[in-house]
């Protein structure tokens, strides 16, 4: 009668195959045609998902007290394949001598993310907490090869790995003040490591950063038709992973994007006040 278990377990695939033509067109300063690229792309997209998770709850007495325990698992695989054909036209239809010969490009990605946590619910006699822990385990592999037109050559390539622990604790509480009031205040403490490495570059990097996080929310209901409610928290906002890596991946004849291993999570501090009619 007090202990309850769960367990689910999701998997979902994509395949694609997809085909596009673009034309660029290059114009002078008097609006006149420079030059036509015309670009055909073919893209063969090969994806899967896993996700697990499994749980446990506990009933410790029967004033509500109770311990939950999540195990969730997610992986994930990517792989995918492009190629394009460009060809430069001048303004009176010859084909241009400058037309670049772009190689095809293969991508292999493999995520892995664990998490734990352990959440407990505490009421009182005078205050409803609830606190506990979490930790997360995350490791990203990113593979990308550049091979000649013909698919014989192998120009460049680069393995991308990204891992990142983090460690939580958090702890909240929540009472009413009569009919009219309701109030709940949170902390949560987080520090993560993170630890990146290109094999191209040769490009190794390493960050451990600590931080805390308040919440405040504030609930206020004169009547049936008034409610107001003040609510305030800090966030974090980390870098995708792929903003870190300083590889060239080259994006289309003439854009390629680079990203910068020393880029640093960003925080925000966010107020709402909200009113509610009727």
């Amino acid at each position: 009668d007090n202990l309850r278990m769960g367990i689910q377990y999701d998997y979902f695939s994509v395949d694609t195959d997809k085909r596009s033509k673009n034309d660029i067109y290059y114009k002078t300063l008097t609006h006149e045609i420079d030059s036509i690229s015309r670009n055909k792309e073919w893209v063969f997209d090969d994806d899967y998902y896993h996700t697990l998770n499994y749980y446990s709850l506990l009933k410790l007495d029967d004033k509500g007290k109770q311990i939950r325990f999540d195990f969730d698992l997610f992986s994930n695989r990517v792989k995918y394949h492009s190629e394009n054909e460009v060809v430069n036209y001048l303004s009176n239809g010859d084909i241009s001598d400058y037309t670049p010969d772009i190689p095809s490009d293969n991508l292999n990605r493999k995520n892995t993310d664990y998490n734990l946590r352990l959440d407990m619910e505490h009421p009182t006699d005078w205050i409803e907490l609830n606190y506990g822990l979490g930790f997360s385990f995350l490791d990203i592999k990113n593979k990308i090869d550049y091979l000649n037109k013909n698919h014989e050559t192998e120009l460049i390539s680069d393995l991308f790995t990204y891992k990142e622990n983090k460690q939580a604790a958090y702890i909240s509480g929540n009472n009413s003040f009569g009919e009219k009031w309701n109030a709940q205040v949170g902390l949560r403490a987080e520090s993560s490591q993170v630890k990146t490495l290109s094999e191209s570059t040769k490009e190794r990097h390493s960050t451990n950063h600590t931080s805390l996080f308040p919440t405040l929310y504030i609930s206020y209901n004169p009547g049936e038709k008034h409610n107001w409610n003040l609510n305030y928290g800090r966030r974090i906002n980390r870098p995708n992973f792929m903003f870190l890596n300083p590889f060239k991946t080259q994006e289309s004849p003439y854009a390629y994007t680079q990203g910068n291993p020393l880029l640093k999570a960003s925080y925000s501090n966010n107020l709402e006040l909200n009113y509610l009619y009727d």
